[in-house]
């Protein structure tokens, strides 16, 4: 009876163990092919479940547009981080200043695509950056914004070295939002101006709407994926924080969040906005979780438009 009870025990202890381990791993992990889970709040009652058991498919983020589907002509380079990865760059070519742009987690860098225009448009050459397991750029595995900061600071000293005038910016969706922060608090990078949004405060914060979008309580799921996380990031995840970040950037940065943003709510924008020493934060109305905040209405691109005109 006592045998039975302890391996009662210890199999009630170590299912859930194992589970919140390959949720972890699917969510770090890339896999070559395989049809991708949908977006939790896309997926059926039934589809929840077996996400829940067996974790989400997430295959390697490839593009699919080209800059030549917009109409421009582009060209590509590969940037080498210190660390080994080589990351895939477009570039289209401009008169006045250069921005680098950087996609959210699981996306590659077509996922900004429809912000090209409105930078050309304004004379900015563009350069569009895949993040390491993500399109065109090498590896599999993603650390949510805490390694992509490295590629965000090899990026920006190889757009620094092409010699083209400033301003030099950068723009960043969710997680390469969060890489920016990242790459901008611990180096001297020279950047004139950090545009950053649908950036979570914490990792914390994501996780624990990725529950309530799936009808769960966010405790304790969140925690244990926070713990699991930590182990394979191989670093705490609760340090993982773009708000902390904020703290230690000198460059100015815009912050920009949808009002009704369900993975990162008002709150994360403000915290971050509050800690930076040069920040503003603008809410779009109506906004959601989208990277197309550069076509959203007038009113907010020109609040975006002056805070780059005065760079």
């Amino acid at each position: 009876m006592l045998v039975q009870v302890g391996l009662a025990g210890l199999a009630a202890v170590a299912l859930p163990t194992l589970l919140v381990r390959q949720h972890v791993r699917a969510l770090l992990y890339f896999g070559e092919d395989g049809e991708r889970t949908p977006a939790p709040e896309d997926l059926t009652g039934p589809q929840k479940l077996a996400v829940l058991v067996r974790g989400a498919v997430i295959p390697k983020p490839r593009n699919v547009r080209t800059p030549r589907d917009l109409g421009f002509d582009y060209s590509t380079s590969v940037i080498d981080v210190p660390d080994g990865h080589r990351l895939e760059v477009w570039t289209v070519k401009g008169s006045r200043g250069q921005v680098l742009l950087f996609h959210g987690y699981t996306q590659p860098k077509d996922q900004v695509l429809d912000a090209l225009p409105w930078f050309h448009a304004r004379g900015y050459t563009v350069h569009l950056v895949d993040f390491r397991a993500s399109g065109g750029s090498s590896g599999h595995r993603t650390t949510l914004g805490a390694e992509e900061a490295h590629d965000v600071a090899a990026a920006v000293r190889w757009a620094a070295a092409r010699g083209e005038p400033n301003p030099l910016v950068v723009y960043g969706f969710s997680m390469g939002g969060a890489a920016i922060l990242g790459a901008l608090a611990d180096g001297d990078l020279p950047v004139d101006a950090a545009i950053v949004a649908g950036v979570y405060a914490g990792l914390a914060s994501p996780l624990a709407n990725r529950f309530r979008t799936r009808g769960l309580p966010a405790s304790p799921g969140r925690e244990l994926l926070m713990l699991w996380g930590s182990v394979e990031l191989r670093r705490n995840a609760w340090r993982v924080a773009p708000v902390e970040d904020a703290a230690r950037v000198r460059a100015p940065v815009l912050v920009l969040v949808g009002e009704d943003d369900p993975r990162v709510g008002v709150a994360d924008g403000r915290a971050i906005a509050e800690a930076l020493p040069d920040g503003r934060l603008v809410v779009l109305e109506g906004g959601g979780h989208d990277p197309g905040f550069l076509t959203a209405p007038e009113p907010f691109t020109l609040a975006v438009e002056a805070f780059l005109s005065a760079r």
